[in-house]
């Protein structure tokens, strides 16, 4: 789903009359929408839960807000820190980004205008090749580079300061995960919600409301898992879904795996298409 935080349909925001009205900071914005389900297509998946933002419940460090440029107050996505061998890789969803990606800005930990760890520039974007031509769902994952930072006098990679989840599989059904996003717009908390996943036509489900515009490639984090491993982020069927109470995210499994290692490897970066429409009815 396109989630924009803007008004004028039912369940979520929608995104292409927000694109209309900022431009292109408004496009990448209904682009970053976040997870929920189309009426009548939610699986098995409940809505028993809610997310809850608060200061009580400060955000993981390695998760943090997106930014379309340094100099945005706007954050428009969610994004992750990714444990890697340099260091220096963010997970979010695909249709968070659109061309090589260079320029965004990501701040682990952001909470309410704070930015306890600084922030962090893109310089490189990695999508699946299905993706790049034509924007499959199943494959709706992007790896983001960012450049190391000076502190202190020393040259620092993002994962020294913020740390970072491993990359994991796909979750298996009734594994508990744990959910963390950032509503679209400027000085957001953290919104969090730990549930059970269930699937819907192939695609790992989460059910907790209140997960809103901007929380398009929240991580999913395996709560019980060693090392606590990403295992999913929000985007996939719908681009995340069409209501803030039931979310999805793309399958993590060998694809994924290797674009991962693709980043890793430093391979040529992508060029990612402008998102399309996604599908939801209304």
């Amino acid at each position: 789903m396109h989630r924009t935080g803007f008004p004028g349909r039912t369940g979520r925001p929608r995104g292409h009359t927000a694109a209309a009205a900022l431009g292109a900071v408004a496009l990448l914005a209904a682009a970053c929408s976040g997870g929920g389900t189309t009426g009548g297509t939610g699986g098995s998946a409940t809505t028993s839960a809610s997310a809850t933002t608060s200061a009580a419940v400060p955000p993981g460090d390695a998760v943090g807000a997106l930014f379309p440029s340094a100099s945005s107050s706007l954050h428009i996505c969610t994004a992750s820190v990714v444990d890697s061998p340099k260091g220096d890789l963010v997970a979010t969803a695909a249709h968070c980004v659109a061309g090589t990606g260079r320029g965004m800005a990501f701040a682990p930990g952001y909470d309410a205008g704070r930015e306890p760890f600084g922030t962090w520039t893109v310089t490189a974007a990695y999508a699946a090749p299905a993706w790049l031509s034509g924007q499959d769902p199943r494959d709706d994952v992007a790896f983001l580079v960012v450049a190391p930072r000076t502190i202190d006098g020393r040259r620092v990679e993002i994962q020294q300061v913020a740390g970072g989840n491993p990359l994991g599989g796909a979750p298996a059904v009734g594994e508990t995960v744990r959910v963390t996003g950032y509503a679209f717009g400027s000085l957001g908390r953290p919104i969090v919600c730990d549930r059970p996943v269930s699937t819907h036509d192939g695609f790992p489900t989460f059910g907790c409301a209140g997960f809103v515009a901007g929380t398009s490639g929240a991580p999913w984090v395996a709560a019980a898992a060693p090392g606590h491993p990403l295992v999913g982020l929000i985007g996939g069927l719908h681009q995340g879904g069409c209501r803030s109470n039931v979310s999805y995210t793309a399958p993590f499994g060998a694809t994924i795996r290797r674009l991962y290692d693709r980043a890793v490897s430093g391979g040529a970066p992508s060029t990612l298409p402008t998102p399309g429409p996604d599908g939801c009815a209304g």
